[in-house]
């Protein structure tokens, strides 16, 4: 069988959903970046939660077959040649929904990603972007 470690933080696991004897929680696949959300059986599950480190961080083994559900991780640059890198990272952030994230920034790039959410897309941030004159492209890998 196939396994993949995921890191689910304390956040994700108060917000994990007991649905008899199987447990869902969300977490972030190590390797993709991709949001995962995986169900098994409560007694091995429970093993997330007691796993949890001072970081508010727990790591774990888990089967594919565990995944219900899978949000890619998107990530885009925007092209901004201004020089100034902090500040074109600055004004990029302003357009970004909260499920968005700058990353990094060059002399003429400011890089972005994050998961889609209930409408909070990658191509919605690009039109908003647009709105500012500010070109951004989807990188796919």
């Amino acid at each position: 069988m196939t396994t993949m470690t995921i890191t689910v933080t304390h956040d994700q696991l108060s917000q994990a959903r007991d649905e008899g004897s199987v447990l869902t929680v969300t977490g972030t696949e190590d390797q993709t970046g991709d949001l995962v959300t995986i169900a098994g059986d409560w007694r091995p599950m429970m093993r997330l939660f007691e796993g949890v480190t001072e970081s508010g961080e727990a790591t774990a083994e888990v089967e594919t077959y565990q995944v219900v559900h899978r949000v890619p991780l998107r990530r885009a640059t925007v092209a901004v040649g201004t020089g100034q890198p902090a500040e074109a990272a600055r004004v990029v952030d302003k357009y970004l929904y909260g499920n968005y994230r700058v990353t990094g920034a060059d002399q003429e790039h400011v890089y972005i990603e994050g998961h889609d959410d209930h409408g909070f897309t990658l191509d919605a941030i690009t039109d908003r972007l647009a709105s500012g004159m500010l070109y951004a492209r989807e990188v796919r890998s």
